[in-house]
């Protein structure tokens, strides 16, 4: 992958043919590290930003196109705030292009949200989250058929009651 993000412009060409492989590494890569966002994967999405146009998710990829997604909500917070709004101008700028692909990753930012400190950083991160979303024309909630996991399941009503509260 190293060699790809040095010699990006060589393989711009081909974007499309490795756009589904860098996903699938990037969320391997998330699933086997506790780091979060580190230099690789921010360089990776850089890559992937630049081939935007090449590079278009096709409907096979929306599953680990939204588990990205979802990795980057969970992972974008940081000490350093020039850090974590760097973080936040990534997923702004990935989203804008891969909008029609993704969905609102919904128990994230309720569990991000649901901070009781109302000043904390997760709330602020959310509510940027939120924003991001709703500039691209996605709506901050997604309820699926059926909870996955050992999840709760979420209902439109307290998704709504719980951003709102973020405003008071």
């Amino acid at each position: 992958m190293r060699l790809i993000i040095d010699t990006h412009t060589i393989f711009k060409p081909y974007a499309r043919y490795w756009l589904t492989p860098i996903i699938h590494m990037c969320n391997q890569m998330f699933e086997n590290s506790s780091e979060g966002l580190n230099t690789f994967i921010i360089d990776t999405i850089v890559i992937l930003l630049s081939w935007h146009k090449q590079a278009i998710p096709s409907e096979l990829d929306s599953i680990a196109i939204q588990r990205f997604i979802e990795y980057l909500f969970s992972n974008c917070s940081h000490r350093n705030v020039i850090v974590m709004k760097s973080n936040l101008d990534l997923i702004k700028k990935l989203i804008e292009c891969w909008k029609e692909r993704i969905h609102a990753p919904t128990l994230i930012l309720f569990k991000l949200i649901s901070e009781p400190d109302l000043k904390s950083k997760q709330n602020a991160i959310s509510l940027s989250l939120i924003e991001i979303l709703l500039a691209n024309d996605i709506l901050p909630y997604y309820v699926p058929p059926t909870p996955t996991g050992n999840l709760p399941s979420v209902t439109t009503n307290s998704i709504l009651t719980t951003i709102t509260k973020g405003f008071n």
